[in-house]
């Protein structure tokens, strides 16, 4: 009899570690695809931040550029774009009145391209430039500047 309860206890144990062994399995199962499934979604919610900053930087770039703040607006430049800036590629202050971000396209990681229509004041003049915005150190500047045609 007691041969018969030890070997009964045994198998209760056995059965008991079978479940639990079999329910952390399961729930590890769970959560290794409920993680894959959200992944994408939260990297999509880091490249928007992403793109969102990159646009905010543009702005204060163009903002600067149309109250004909010339200095304001180089400190977004890196060295690339201030190369091209001395080299006279674009055209830094000039006549403008308005822009608008007519496209957005993420490169690679941390790197844009936006196509920018600039408006002048003559409201019949107006030039489209593609601005590379590139992440230093937690910020964005302007790469480069061309215009497009």
């Amino acid at each position: 009899m007691l041969s018969s309860l030890k070997n009964s206890s045994i198998l209760a144990l056995a059965v008991s570690f079978a479940a639990v062994f079999l329910l952390v399995w399961g729930l590890s199962w769970q959560y290794h695809k409920i993680a894959e499934q959200n992944q994408g979604k939260i990297e999509t919610i880091e490249q928007i931040m992403e793109k969102n900053s990159a646009k905010e930087m543009l702005n204060k770039f163009m903002d600067a550029r149309i109250v004909k703040q010339e200095d304001q607006a180089k400190i977004y430049f890196t060295e690339n774009a201030m190369e091209q800036y001395i080299q006279n590629k674009f055209v830094l202050i000039n006549d403008f009145k308005s822009f608008k971000i007519s496209n957005t396209e993420r490169l690679e990681d941390e790197k844009f391209r936006f196509v920018v229509k600039i408006q002048e004041n003559n409201n019949i003049n107006e030039v489209i430039e593609i601005i590379a915005i590139i992440k230093i150190s937690d910020q964005y500047y302007i790469n480069s500047v061309e215009i497009a045609g």
